[in-house]
């Protein structure tokens, strides 16, 4: 499957720690995400080689594996199928339509503000509609990071 990449970048007046916190503590990681699909959560300890089973309120969603953390910098997903009514599935054609997409999380602190980069692999047919959703969860990363 060929994907296009989506890059944003968002500056918050946060530490790189509590934005980290935000992005990947599970109370606040279902606030942001929800943005995305209603009911969103992620299954994983985010340790690099673990499994992370991301579903929503439907019991859909994407199955992947942490390939890269350095904690309150970078973090990477790889993504190998998805899930349908809380099965995981990594070989019929809707797995094969996320296979290898990649979600890139980096971090980076300067002038008194966290600078947050997302990079996200997506269907070109689901490009502009995840692109506008990635621009509301930064926002919301933003505020939850500001206001905590």
């Amino acid at each position: 499957m060929k994907f296009k990449k989506i890059k944003k970048h968002i500056d918050i007046e946060a530490s790189v720690e509590k934005v980290w916190e935000v992005l990947f503590t599970p109370a606040s990681y279902e606030i942001w995400a929800n943005v995305f699909s209603e009911g969103a959560r992620v299954e994983t300890n985010w340790e690099e080689g673990s499994k992370a089973v991301f579903i929503d309120g439907t019991h859909l969603g994407v199955v992947g594996t942490i390939e890269r953390n350095i904690n309150s910098e970078f973090l990477s997903i790889r993504y190998i199928g998805v899930v349908e009514n809380g099965i995981e599935d990594e070989e019929s054609d809707k797995a094969k339509h996320v296979k290898n997409a990649h979600d890139m999380y980096a971090l980076s602190f300067k002038n008194d503000k966290t600078h947050l980069t997302i990079e996200s692999d997506v269907e070109e047919k689901r490009f502009d509609a995840m692109s506008e959703s990635w621009k509301k969860a930064l926002t919301v990363i933003k505020d939850l990071s500001e206001t905590k």
